[in-house]
């Protein structure tokens, strides 16, 4: 009779500890997964002003390339003469990283006319007499205005 006692207070223990060891088991599984979950960084977001990037072509079979006809010699570019610059002129780039605001006069409270942007190349063509401001023209659209001295970099 106390083998009978003994075997069922085993199975009893032995109930529980299969139990207790399912539970824990699918708990870790849970956590384990959740964790994995919350822990992925989120796909990277698109926006309308990206840029696709291009897919590669596959190189042309040696069959079509033999097809093509050859390209002839391109001529090469001529640097177009730049104007000489009046006394006291000079080239400069701009080397404020965010660019400039081109104003029509120089102040802080004028008109906002047009922007500079960065490493962009200027000729500045005068300063105000408390070299607070600069005028410059863009090489690039001949526009003309003031900008805040002290960003320009004078090219050699």
């Amino acid at each position: 009779m106390a083998s009978v006692k003994w075997r069922s207070v085993a199975t009893v223990v032995l109930v529980v500890l299969l139990a207790v060891g399912t539970v824990s088991a699918g708990g870790l599984a849970l956590v384990s997964f959740l964790v994995s979950r919350f822990t992925a960084p989120p796909p990277r977001p698109t926006f309308p002003n990206d840029t696709p990037v291009a897919a590669t072509k596959p190189a042309p079979s040696p069959a079509v390339a033999a097809s093509k006809p050859r390209a002839t010699a391109t001529p090469t570019p001529t640097a177009t003469p730049t104007p000489d610059l009046a006394p006291g002129q000079y080239r400069a780039s701009v080397t404020e990283e965010i660019g400039l605001q081109l104003r029509d006069r120089p102040a802080r409270d004028s008109e906002r006319i047009g922007g500079v942007a960065y490493e962009e190349s200027v000729v500045v063509l005068e300063e105000s007499p408390d070299g607070r401001w600069q005028r410059v023209r863009q090489e690039s659209t001949g526009e003309e205005g003031w900008v805040s001295g002290g960003n320009l970099e004078k090219i050699p």
